[in-house]
């Protein structure tokens, strides 16, 4: 699944890569005008040398097709370094745009704050704030320019500015895209070769102009057929990513599309992932799939399979934790999972989970014993991912 990482491990990187710059560049002590006549002298002075690259007053924003590109892009040298020693006036830094598109800015500091304004420097467009709201984009111009505003005392800030290609068609897993809404119904391809679960997350930009809608839909026999159910997302400019606003299908090998559709003028960013899933599934409790311990089960439902499955875990008296812990990952609809003892006809529990935020727990009775799990789709139209872990594998 999709998760966010990529920002911190960026910002790991800058600091490594900042420091192991710093003392692997002597020819910067060519550059000093005291005279240094041996290694340690060296070492000393090359630390308070700063690169060209930092602290620049313009910067210059480039066109990439996906997010993948500016991910590359940003870890091999695309991240702008500013400390104390930047003195342009008011701390501001001019961004141009070589080309046309969605103008792309993030900060990367684990303290960042940083300010995006208009090319008169006067019209706010957005506060970025490490770990809240890291990332805004805005459709634009070649030759557009914005500025950025850097604290009034800095320690270290770190950004990043980009242009992304603005539409995209095909999807291919593992990858990011984004565009600007046109009011109308866009459709994006995908295929599947292998039964998978497949998920979407979309990161919406602006609140004023409502939410986007999507849809997952299979060909089948010369019509596109509705998986699922369709999802209303509201704007999410902050990096928190509610599970629940997460478009996750459980699907057959076939032909698919997305369709999203939202206010002309929304901007929106668009990740997709896939990983095959195999059917490793038990339909009778005789059969039942066994829970190992200090391990997890899951698997999906695609919304063509119903029947029921089956799993079974055993506890030892010496056993500490008597939890066991189920989660999904659905876009809609839930599952029901009944617990048995071996030995009684009656469920010694029944649950229902019906959203991907929060799980359900079993509190098991004390003692050894044997017990089986039932899993059951609520809906016809469910779809997506189960888990099933047995919390004693984390004493």
């Amino acid at each position: 699944m999709v998760k966010q990482t990529i920002k911190k491990f960026a910002a790991v990187l800058l600091t490594a890569g900042i420091c192991a710059g710093l003392f692997a560049a002597p020819v910067f002590a060519a550059e000093k005008t005291t005279v240094i006549t041996n290694a340690k002298d060296a070492k000393k002075s090359a630390r308070y040398i700063e690169p060209e690259e930092w602290n620049q007053k313009e910067l210059f924003a480039y066109l990439f097709d996906n997010g993948q590109e500016i991910t590359n892009y940003i870890l091999t040298g695309g991240i702008h370094y500013y400390n104390q020693n930047y003195k342009e006036k008011d701390h501001w830094v001019k961004v141009t745009l070589t080309d046309s598109g969605l103008f792309y800015a993030i900060t990367l500091s684990d303290d960042g704050k940083i300010k995006i304004y208009d090319q008169t420097k006067k019209k706010l467009l957005r506060t970025l704030i490490a770990d809240e709201n890291t990332e805004y984009m805005q459709k634009a111009n070649a030759g557009d320019v914005f500025y950025i505003k850097l604290p009034d005392k800095i320690d270290e800030q770190e950004i990043g500015v980009a242009v992304l290609k603005d539409g995209f068609g095909t999807v291919k897993s593992g990858n990011s895209y984004a565009e600007t809404a046109t009011g109308q119904t866009i459709y994006h391809p995908f295929s599947l070769t292998k039964r998978s679960v497949s998920q979407i997350l979309l990161k919406i930009m602006y609140k004023d102009k409502g939410s986007v809608t999507a849809q997952v839909q299979k060909y089948v026999k010369g019509n596109w057929v509705d998986i699922g159910y369709k999802k209303s997302i509201k704007p999410n400019a902050e990096d928190y990513v509610d599970a629940d606003k997460d478009i996750v299908n459980g699907l057959q090998p076939g032909k698919y599309r997305v369709a999203l559709k939202a206010q002309k003028g929304q901007v929106y960013a668009f990740m997709y992932g896939t990983s095959k899933v195999n059917k490793n599934v038990a339909y009778t409790r005789s059969k039942a799939k066994k829970i190992k311990k200090d391990s997890y089960v899951q698997n999906i439902y695609t919304q063509g399979e119903t029947a029921s499955r089956w799993y079974k875990f055993t506890r030892k008296a010496s056993d500490k934790v008597n939890v066991l812990n189920i989660t999904k990952a659905t876009n809609g609809g839930g599952f029901k999972f009944t617990i048995y003892k071996k030995g009684k006809k009656k469920p010694i529990k029944t649950i229902k989970v019906k959203t991907n935020a929060s799980p359900g727990v079993v509190q098991l009775p004390k003692g050894k014993g044997t017990y089986y799990v039932k899993v059951n789709k609520l809906t016809k139209k469910t779809n997506g991912n189960y888990m099933i872990m047995d919390f004693n594998s984390f004493n």
